[in-house]
């Protein structure tokens, strides 16, 4: 990504600077594991680089304070700086970019997205543990699955995710799909949750 584009993003979040940090409550500090089933989240993320979507979600949190999984925006005054874990930009020939929060040198989490080609998204079933990365814009690619990892919750936990890209359009508007498992440090991208019968589903 051209550095010009960097320091333009960089001024963005220096406008944060001063606000403070929302505590996150993602992970959950029980013994029971979570219960989490097959319902991805479909949504639209804007281009950091578009001056008329300042006010759009540019970026997806996948430690929000309700432990679900956000898009939000990136210069909201109503979260602390960095609470995202990746966002949207394009560079100046409009190539979409996904950009870890790491990529800004301001940013202490290091959450981080690997492509993987050789997955469909109903088959990657397992989140690498390493080689996530972190500090460099990614080539936006709908022929390939992310997965994807957090930054660190203040407990401590690590989340993982999968997510493809659906589309991206002309005017700076990305279509995201994901599935994200809740459960601290747990790299399982199967949802955990039993079934619902058919039979059961009918009843009433």
């Amino acid at each position: 990504m051209k550095p010009r584009i960097v320091r333009s993003i960089r001024r963005l979040f220096l406008l944060l600077a001063g606000v403070a940090p929302l505590a996150m409550t993602a992970c959950d500090d029980g013994f029971e594991p979570l219960l989490w089933g097959n319902f991805p989240d479909t949504v639209e993320l804007y281009s950091l680089a578009r001056g008329e979507y300042v006010d759009r979600p540019g970026a997806y949190d996948l430690l929000d304070r309700q432990g679900v999984p956000v898009v939000v925006e990136v210069d909201s005054r109503r979260r602390g700086p960095f609470q995202f874990d990746f966002a949207v930009t394009e560079d100046e020939a409009g190539t979409f970019l996904l950009l870890p929060t790491g990529v800004f040198q301001e940013a202490t989490a290091r959450p981080g997205l690997i492509a993987d080609s050789a997955a469909s998204f109903e088959g990657l079933s397992r989140a690498p543990r390493d080689g996530y990365i972190t500090e460099e814009a990614i080539p936006a690619d709908t022929t390939v699955v992310y997965a994807v990892r957090s930054r660190r919750a203040p407990n401590g936990c690590l989340v993982y995710g999968k997510m493809e890209i659906l589309g991206m359009t002309p005017d700076g508007i990305m279509t995201i799909r994901t599935l994200v498992n809740r459960n601290c440090g747990d790299r399982s991208l199967v949802p955990n949750a039993p079934e619902e019968d058919d039979e059961d589903a009918g009843e009433g």
